[in-house]
């Protein structure tokens, strides 16, 4: 295992939702933990990693991997790269003396140093007959002298020979993970003993002073308590309000029990996307927008794990790769709390699912448009400086040429006829080097009108007609195509994405509910990966690419060109 630099978690880098790994992920794992804690015996990684434990994986922002055995962070990959892997402090709690590590010590006044992120150093270090000789480049487990329990997890930075030889000075062992960071909070945020706490680690026997948490349920009850139902007496119907994250969430967990009240377990295992995009939105109350993005949920994926690990409602099974929804808790609070609101709400969702897209024919233009800066203004008129936002078509452009070129008297502005340059021309449409530059000779009009519209700021304006009704998008520059492709799922299944819909006037949200009814299949909304892009993607169940293109081009006007489909 090569040498990193300090992969530290107290910066909380954010997570996305748990990925289940199955049998073959489970036997790579014991490799490199094997590899990791080398002097423990077979019989005590055996006892960790059974094979009837349930493995998940969470990607960090930091690059770095985090294996949950059983819901709890035993194992992490640094770097993402699987160069190898790291025990948690979990795991060393769990294992103890048999896991084989070597234990530098240091003093109880360092751990608060050591939990904030600083490497241990050599000062610090205390030399027993424990720790006397190291390697370099050396995992270990860190603890303090009077302690019983590691609290973090190191590497050497040196060896034992190469630290005496530098006077015990520099750096000792370089920080990996410690307890109270963010692969420590992947867990049930326990400790081994009252001694430990994220301030500081305390002798053995000695409590350290008490930080009170509230439990997950407290949150849920919080949030739950947040929703703002206020009874409106003078037509007697509810008003919600999800104009804050939190009553975003109330909101979702409110759909969500709603959706599996209509749920029997006869439809079990049911995928965790049908379930959402045809229980749990239609399950929204009259006027009421539900968006993940304004959650604290921010992905479906990590709606369905809260609702699972931390709620209790549900439980979640891979099925060929795909997450499903596998059983419900009947028992609940919240089903019994929405249970009498599920026939009202039906009514409701059904008329709030009615997509706003109709599938009549419909026309799109695209054209080009130009804006001019500050310098070309003049050359448009007053009604270009009192409207600097003003977009001309190439033609418009033409006129208003001639028309300056009259009004100042440098010619007639006829096309093929030459005029006098002035000052305004002569200088903001040519080069320094050019011997037209600053002049007053004369110039063939239809080449300075190239030389104009090479200096106009390009735009792209998209008109859609349907109905008598038409929608306008404006874009700088050219605009992108519709990008539409189906990636193989494997064992013949299939997903189809599409993206780069508003640029067409089309609303991903309405158009997802058009597909659900033409294709009869689940659809699923994610924002674009990267901080680019800011539009939607649209996933759909199975491989549609051929009837999507014809959707879009018979029934939507979109033409073929602007059309990219592959496989």
């Amino acid at each position: 295992m090569s040498t990193h630099e300090a992969i530290f978690f107290k910066t909380k880098p954010k997570t996305a939702a748990p990925t289940k790994l199955g049998g073959v992920d489970l036997k790579r794992l014991r490799v490199d933990a094997e590899r990791a804690l080398a002097r423990a015996e077979a019989k005590t990684l055996d006892a960790l990693l059974q094979k009837s434990s349930t493995l998940e994986c969470v990607k960090m922002t930091n690059k770095a991997i985090v294996y949950l055995i059983d819901g709890v962070p035993m194992f992490f990959d640094a770097t993402g790269r699987g160069d190898g892997v790291y025990p948690s402090v979990y795991a060393l709690w769990r294992l103890g003396s048999a896991s084989g590590l070597r234990r530098a010590r240091t003093h109880s006044a360092v751990s608060p140093k050591i939990l904030n992120g600083a490497s241990l150093m050599l000062p610090g270090l205390v030399i027993d007959t424990a720790f006397e000789e190291w390697e370099s480049n050396e995992i270990v487990e860190i603890g303090i002298v009077d302690g019983s329990d590691a609290f973090a997890v190191g590497i050497t930075a040196c060896s034992s020979a190469e630290a005496r030889a530098s006077g015990m000075k520099g750096v000792g062992v370089t920080l990996v993970h410690a307890y109270g960071d963010a692969c420590w909070a992947l867990g049930d945020k326990s400790s081994p003993s009252k001694s430990f706490s994220t301030s500081r680690i305390y002798p053995d026997g000695e409590d350290a002073p008490v930080e009170v948490t509230r439990p997950p349920t407290e949150k849920i009850e919080e949030k739950l308590r947040a929703l703002n139902v206020a009874e409106d007496e003078a037509n007697g119907e509810l008003e919600f309000d999800v104009s804050t994250p939190d009553k975003m969430d109330a909101m979702f967990e409110r759909c969500f029990a709603m959706g599996l009240n209509k749920v029997t377990d006869a439809e079990l295992p049911m995928r965790c996307e049908t379930f959402y995009a045809n229980f749990v939105l239609p399950s929204r109350p009259e006027g009421v927008q539900l968006d993940l993005k304004h959650s604290t949920f921010k992905k479906q994926a990590k709606l369905f794990h809260v609702m699972e690990k931390k709620v209790g409602i549900i439980k979640t099974k891979l099925v060929h790769k795909i997450e499903n929804v596998a059983s419900v808790n009947r028992e609940h609070a919240l089903l019994a709390k929405y249970a009498v609101n599920t026939e009202t709400s039906d009514a409701c969702g059904d008329e709030a699912a009615t997509p706003a897209i109709s599938l009549t024919a419909a026309t799109i233009d695209v054209s080009k448009a130009y804006r001019a800066s500050t310098m070309y203004r003049p050359i448009f008129g007053e009604q270009a400086l009192q409207n600097k936002d003003r977009l001309y078509s190439k033609s418009e452009a033409r006129v208003a040429l001639g028309a300056y070129v009259k009004e100042h008297g440098l010619g007639d502005g006829s096309p093929g006829s030459e005029i006098k340059l002035d000052l305004l021309l002569g200088k903001e449409l040519f080069n320094k080097k050019e011997e037209w530059y600053g002049t007053d000779k004369s110039y063939p009009i239809d080449d300075l009108f190239d030389r104009l519209m090479g200096k106009l700021q390009p735009h792209t304006i998209v008109r859609s007609t349907r109905d008598g009704e038409t929608l306008e998008y404006v874009k700088k520059g050219s605009i992108k195509p519709i990008h539409i492709k189906a990636e193989d799922r494997g064992r013949r299944k299939y997903i189809t994405r599409v993206s780069g819909l508003e640029s067409f006037c089309i609303s991903p949200e309405d158009f997802s509910l058009v597909l659900k009814r033409e294709f009869s299949a689940a659809v699923s909304i994610e924002d674009l990966p990267g901080k680019q892009e800011h539009g939607k993607e649209l996933s759909i169940q199975g491989h549609v690419v051929i009837q999507l293109c014809d959707l879009l081009r018979v029934k939507l006007g979109v033409p073929a060109k602007y059309i990219d489909a592959q496989n």
